[in-house]
C-alpha cells in the first residue's frame, strides 16, 4: 500500500486552516475589484461615445435658410427654413440630426408660418432611441392623429395626411423618452456634474411636406 505524504502546501489549504480563508477572501475581493474597474471602463467608454456623438452647434438655432416645403427641414443644418415659425421640444442640432428632448417638452412641435396643405405626404427620416423603438410614436396634425413605430436605425417614413382645417403645426410625441443607460439620475442632477441631461425620444434627420 502506497502512503502519500502531503507537505505544508496542502495543510495551508485545509478548510480548517485560517490561512486558507485569508487567501480565499483576498482572492474574492481581488476579483470584485477587477470587475468594478472593468465596469467603470465600459461606462467611461460609453460616456465618451455619447459625448462624441453629441456635438451641439454653437450658432443660434433660428438662423433661417431658404428652402421649399418639399425640400423640407434638414435637422443636420444650423437653424430652420424660412417657412418655420417656431419649434419646441428638440435638442441642439448635431452632425447627424436632432433628438426630441422631453426635458424641454414632452411633445415636440414644429409650427409653420403658413397653413399646411389640405392634403399632403409627410415624409421624414428618423430613428428611435432605446425603448422608443418598441412602441408607436404619435404624430398629430390638426385633428388627424397617426401612430408609427420608428425603428432604432435611420429610415424614411411616409404618412398620408388629410388636413381640412389647414393646421400649421406638427406635434410629435415619443412613447418612452429615456436617459442614456449609463447616466444615472443621481449623477445627472448633481451640482458638480457637467452632464448634459436629455431624455431622448426620436431623432429626426429630415422632414418634408410633399404635395
Amino acid at each position: 500500500m502506497v502512503n502519500f505524504k502531503f507537505g505544508a502546501s496542502w495543510r495551508a489549504f485545509n478548510f480548517r486552516n485560517p490561512i486558507f480563508w485569508v487567501i480565499f477572501i483576498f482572492g474574492a475581493y481581488s476579483l470584485i475589484f477587477i470587475k468594478l474597474i472593468e465596469t467603470e471602463k465600459i461606462k467611461n467608454r460609453d460616456w465618451n461615445a455619447y459625448q462624441s456623438g453629441f456635438k451641439p452647434r454653437l450658432e443660434t438655432q433660428f438662423v433661417p435658410y431658404l428652402a421649399s416645403l418639399d425640400e423640407g427641414i434638414d435637422f443636420r443644418r444650423v437653424g430652420y427654413p424660412v417657412f418655420v415659425k417656431a419649434v419646441g421640444g428638440f435638442g441642439e442640432h448635431e452632425n447627424w440630426g436632432a433628438w426630441t428632448n422631453a426635458n424641454q417638452a414632452k411633445v415636440a412641435t414644429i409650427e409653420f408660418t403658413e397653413p399646411l396643405p389640405a392634403h399632403f405626404i409627410l415624409e421624414f427620416q428618423a430613428q428611435a432611441y432605446g425603448p422608443n423603438s418598441a412602441l408607436p410614436t404619435t404624430i398629430q396634425i390638426g385633428q388627424q392623429v397617426q401612430k408609427v413605430q420608428i425603428e432604432a436605425a435611420p429610415k424614411v417614413y411616409r404618412l398620408t395626411i388629410d388636413n381640412p382645417d389647414r393646421a400649421n403645426r406638427i406635434e410629435i410625441t415619443p412613447p418612452a423618452p429615456s436617459l442614456p443607460k449609463f447616466i444615472s439620475m443621481a449623477n445627472a442632477t448633481s451640482p458638480e456634474s457637467n452632464i448634459v441631461v436629455r431624455r431622448l425620444g426620436i431623432g429626426l434627420i429630415t422632414l418634408k411636406i410633399i404635395q
